[in-house]
């Protein structure tokens, strides 16, 4: 049965965890495997294509680029398409460019691919997560774990990518990386029937005709802030870290541990922070989960040993994906309904331009200093100054939200 969601939210779909977490696909397949799983891929197209660091980082960057268009348009078109609608197109889109990325070996075209799948995944992780938001009415404390067990999808993607695509390059070897594209595509197309169920079950938005924050969008300036350091300072982890274990000697097993302990504290985290998430606002939960987030790559950067990488994946896959939990709890606390869509976009813009920044400057440095410990290093000061920020959006913004 399809739900058409009103202007005041009051309505709850049937069924809503079962949506929600048909929903969660979404993460999965944008991020989990269209962004993150490329941590897997960077090592084999490096060596087999003869990439620097620069030029790896840069397929990532490439990847950014296309999310803050993606984010962009979604700010302008959801108003007009609807958030369901951009939902299920990003779904179709970033599988295309997944399966048509194993076909190429040419920078330009991968390049252009990468930008492609950024451009879906937006939409896709920024509709999914407003949808997801709108599964219990305003006030009900289940929206907050509804939200985080949507995000925390991406955990699904990330285990799935961390136990297949290490044991196939062992395997096959670093020219078998064309191959690992289509099988992410073809994962990411089965997929697709799920989540098109489950947008159709939350139904639509009623119309944003005003501006995204009418008026006011200085009074979030810290918490925008705070969500661009982040965005910065994690994707260089997220980038590097698979790399990073290889330098400091890690084997197939060990990266294996790595990416599945990450996957699996991302699938946990919202549970654990279910508490947090019921009890303490989205601009609380989301400074302490930057600051978190930044702790794993602290530990990382002083142990590179297997315990020590292991445990900062622990506490990195802990946290990172309860930020935009958070920023979609302190969006949906702060506006009405009809703007959560149009400001999720707005801060995901933010987002992502900092995305763009992140992994090519990280692979920069580390060519220059000859090590990823320096790329490292700057991920974690963008972390701190990210939760820094974060810390200092007044908590009276949520009280004072325009009805």
């Amino acid at each position: 049965m399809r739900k058409v969601m009103g202007s005041s939210g009051s309505e709850t779909v049937p069924h809503p965890w079962a949506i929600a977490l048909a929903l969660s696909l979404g993460p999965a397949v944008s991020n989990g495997l269209a962004r993150f799983a490329y941590a897997h891929i960077l090592p084999a197209m490096q060596s087999d294509l003869h990439w620097t660091y620069t030029e790896a980082g840069w397929l990532n960057t490439a990847n950014a680029i296309g999310y803050l268009l993606g984010a962009m348009g979604t700010l302008w078109l959801v108003r007009s398409m609807g958030a369901a609608k951009m939902f299920r197109l990003g779904m179709v889109v970033v599988t295309a460019a997944l399966i048509i990325s194993g076909a190429t070996r040419d920078i330009t075209l991968l390049s252009l691919l990468r930008i492609l799948a950024g451009m879906a995944g937006a939409p896709v992780f920024i509709c999914g997560g407003v949808l997801a938001a709108a599964l219990y009415p305003a006030g009900d404390p289940r929206a907050g774990n509804a939200i985080a067990l949507y995000f925390g999808g991406a955990g699904a993607g990330l285990l799935l990518s961390g136990i297949v695509l290490p044991l196939w390059f062992d395997q096959a070897g670093v020219a078998a990386w064309p191959a690992a594209w289509i099988a992410l595509g073809v994962i990411s197309a089965l997929c697709i029937p799920l989540t098109w169920w489950a947008s159709r079950q939350v139904g639509e938005f009623p119309a944003a005709n005003s501006a995204p924050l009418p008026g006011s969008w200085r009074r979030f300036l810290p918490a925008l802030i705070g969500y661009s350091f982040f965005g910065a300072g994690y994707v260089i982890y997220m980038t590097f870290v698979v790399a990073w274990a290889r330098s400091a000697g890690a084997g197939v097993g060990a990266v294996i541990a790595l990416w599945s302990l990450l996957g699996l504290a991302v699938l946990v985290s919202p549970f654990v922070w279910r508490p947090l998430l019921t009890r303490w606002s989205g601009q609380t939960c989301m400074t302490l989960s930057i600051g978190l987030t930044g702790g794993g790559v602290a530990i990382a950067w002083a142990m590179p040993g297997n315990a020590g990488l292991q445990a900062s994946a622990i506490l990195f896959g802990l946290s990172f994906f309860i930020v935009p939990s958070a920023v979609t709890t302190f969006v949906r606390s702060s506006l009405p309904k009809p703007q959560w869509a149009p400001a999720v976009a707005l801060f995901t813009v933010v987002f992502a331009a900092s995305q763009t920044v992140g992994p090519i400057a990280a692979g920069w440095i580390a060519d220059r200093s000859g090590t990823l410990s320096s790329g490292l290093l700057l991920g974690l000061g963008l972390l701190a100054a990210g939760a820094l920020a974060a810390g200092a959006q007044p908590s009276q913004a949520l009280e004072k939200a325009p009805s």
